[in-house]
């Protein structure tokens, strides 16, 4: 093997992979983040009724009151605003984001409770309540770990974060238009 080099300063090839993965995760911690804000705003605060239908036919009535308004509207099943805004619900959390958004959180909770976030937020017929209670349960997980990959790339990086560093492309991420950590 090589001889290790004395005197060398900064972060060891093991702290800098352990920092990227770090950086990278924090990244699609971001994104689900802003996506369960979007469904948050979508279901509304509780306080007044949401326009997210919910309910064992509430797909149904959303999808018939966001492509033909006129027929949900005379059929009485949903207003244009309640279609558009289930619809909406159901663009954003499809299955697929709702079990990426899980999978993020592996470590930070119990398989079970993975599973009970996927079942609650996918399914229709669960009240508007508990997919709001879900996403605020979901969110402050994401923010944990977005706060504990923080504090790992604080210690590897001795508190100098948002350092410039090449990509495998050779492009740093400050030419990328700023930092990212």
């Amino acid at each position: 093997g090589a001889a290790p080099v004395r005197g060398r300063s900064g972060p060891s090839a093991t702290e800098l992979k352990a920092r990227y993965e770090a950086e990278d995760n924090n990244s699609m911690l971001d994104a689900s983040l802003q996506t369960l804000s979007e469904a948050e705003a979508i279901l509304g605060d509780g306080q007044t009724q949401s326009d997210v239908l919910e309910g064992y036919t509430a797909g149904v009535r959303g999808e018939i009151g966001a492509k033909a308004p006129w027929v949900a509207n005379k059929l009485g099943i949903a207003t244009p605003q309640q279609g558009l805004a289930t619809a909406e619900y159901g663009r954003i959390m499809n299955a697929e984001a709702i079990k990426q958004m899980s999978e993020q959180l592996k470590g930070a909770t119990t398989d079970r409770e993975l599973q009970k976030f996927q079942d609650n937020l996918a399914d229709p017929t669960v009240p508007n309540s508990i997919k709001r209670n879900t996403i605020k349960r979901m969110k402050a997980l994401l923010d944990r770990k977005l706060k504990l990959n923080a504090s790992r790339i604080k210690e590897i990086t001795g508190g100098e974060q948002g350092q410039p560093y090449p990509g495998a492309d050779g492009v740093t991420n400050q030419d990328m238009g700023g930092t990212f950590s």
